[in-house]
Parts: C-alpha cells; sequence; structure tokens
C-alpha cells in the first residue's frame, strides 16, 4: 500500500509543477494547445501561447534577408519601387533632363519666353524625378510607392460615399480555415481565424 501511494503521491506532484515548454517541439506545443483544458489550466495555456508566439517571432527575425520580411496582421504594409527599375528612372531621367537644359539654352537665345517658361518646368519635373530615382536606387531607406492599410485602419472615402465600404459580399461562401486555431500549424507565430495565409511564414493555413 505504501508503493502505491507513493506513486500516486508523485503523479500529484508531477500534475501540480508547471511543465517547461521551451524544451517541447512546436509540434508537441500545437498539440497541447489544442488538448489542453483552459479553464482548468489557464497559466499553463497561456505559457503555451506565449511559447508558440517566441517561437514564432524568433522565426521571423532569423528570416533570410533576401526573403519576405513577416508582416504582423492590422500593421499597414508599404510597397517599395524596386531598385532595378528605379536605376532605369535615373537613366531616362538624366537622359530627358539633359534634352530639356540644351533646349532651354537654345531657347534663351531666341528670347522666346513661352518656350523658355514650358522648358523651365519641363526641367524641374525632370531633374525632380531623377533625384526621387536615385534616391530610391542606392538609399538603404527608400520611400514607399503604395500604402497597403486595411479598412478599419483607413477607410475608403469614395466607397464610403458610394455606400460600398463595409458592404458584405453577397453569395460568396465564408472561407474556412484549413488549420483551425489561432496560431500557424508550421512555425507557430499567432494567426487571426480570419487569416488565410499565415502573416510570419506566409504559407497557406
Amino acid at each position: 500500500m505504501s508503493g502505491s501511494s507513493d506513486v500516486s503521491e508523485g503523479l500529484n506532484r508531477t500534475m501540480e509543477k508547471d511543465p517547461d515548454y521551451t524544451k517541447c517541439t512546436l509540434e508537441e506545443l500545437l498539440d497541447v494547445q489544442q488538448r489542453v483544458d483552459r479553464q482548468a489550466y489557464p497559466a499553463r495555456a497561456a505559457a503555451v501561447d506565449r511559447e508558440i508566439s517566441r517561437r514564432g517571432l524568433e522565426a521571423g527575425r532569423e528570416t533570410n534577408p533576401r526573403e519576405a520580411v513577416p508582416v504582423r496582421l492590422g500593421e499597414p504594409v508599404l510597397v517599395k519601387p524596386g531598385r532595378a527599375s528605379s536605376f532605369l528612372g535615373v537613366v531616362a531621367s538624366l537622359g530627358v533632363s539633359l534634352i530639356g537644359i540644351v533646349m532651354l539654352f537654345k531657347v534663351i537665345k531666341e528670347d522666346d519666353w513661352y518656350q523658355i517658361l514650358f522648358l523651365i518646368v519641363f526641367c524641374v519635373i525632370a531633374v525632380s524625378g531623377l533625384f526621387y530615382s536615385a534616391y530610391n536606387a542606392f538609399a538603404r531607406n527608400r520611400f514607399s510607392e503604395h500604402d497597403v492599410v486595411s479598412p478599419q485602419q483607413e477607410p475608403d472615402p469614395f466607397a464610403s460615399a458610394l455606400g460600398y465600404e463595409g458592404r458584405a459580399a453577397e453569395g460568396r461562401p465564408t472561407p474556412v480555415r484549413r488549420y483551425p486555431g489561432s496560431h500557424c500549424p508550421y512555425c507557430g507565430a499567432a494567426a487571426p481565424d480570419t487569416a488565410d495565409f499565415c502573416p510570419a511564414c506566409g504559407k497557406d493555413i
């Protein structure tokens, strides 16, 4: 009897002691996240969620610089112009600027003020495009070409005026997640139920 009681006491101490989730694999953590009784063990459930989120963030930090950087849902996304296309813009703007300057000096000799004003504006626009393209081609932080935001962050005023903003799509089925849950099954990053793709690794979930 004493042996069985010792075993029972050992099991009770094991159950009472919080496990070290940092030693678990991601697959084990995801399995625990699905099976844990969140009402009976809220602290353990929270610890599992934190560990999965931490590993997802670390995976994002270790992403190769040449690969896509993970983006968290709800944050604005900046679309930058490509460096190669910006360099081509430098070449084109430089050629247009030189042509405009040569024509401006030629028109100045003819004393035609209408053409002079036109070519001055033309050269200013061309030189501005030259500096813009050169900055995007060689600078570390380029200008953003587009800002991708959610309708909750910045609603479309034109669509709102037409009454389209916030109107649900008619006749479209509600998308179903392949892997239900609040985290990505591949990298463990937090992913809302409405997300079709993981915001960290980009895989279809």
